[in-house]
């Protein structure tokens, strides 16, 4: 689970928290937090959650859920709606993960072939 340099705000707007919807929110940033990688000890993550229930509509997907997450710089972000809390919470945490993980592959890609360029350089001035 996420220690004490995560700041977590959560909003509910026409709707209130229940403990059963704490605890499932507390689930899916714990699967988020793992995918999380700070480089600085100080740094803190902030992580803004906000839980929507729309009153235009009765049925359908009227559970709006939008999840921030910034860290060392970076922001990501991810919306999604669906026809229960839980559903939406899932969709939002699905997004988030894909995110975290394209960044988290860019990175090493970056630094494996700055890694073979080094290994290239070395090799230039060899005789074979």
């Amino acid at each position: 689970m996420w220690n004490e340099d995560w700041v977590i705000n959560t909003k509910m707007t026409q709707c209130e928290m229940t403990p059963e919807v704490q605890t499932y929110l507390d689930e899916k940033l714990d699967a988020i937090s793992k995918l999380v990688v700070v480089g600085d000890a100080d740094a803190k993550v902030t992580c803004d959650v906000e839980i929507e229930k729309t009153q235009s509509q009765q049925h359908g997907p009227i559970w709006r859920a939008e999840m921030n997450l910034s860290f060392e710089g970076n922001m990501y972000r991810a919306e999604a709606t669906a026809e229960s809390i839980n559903a939406a919470l899932d969709e939002v945490k699905d997004e988030m993960t894909k995110r975290l993980r394209r960044d988290k592959k860019k990175r090493f890609d970056m630094i494996r072939r700055g890694g073979a360029k080094m290994k290239e350089w070395m090799r230039f001035g060899r005789r074979e």
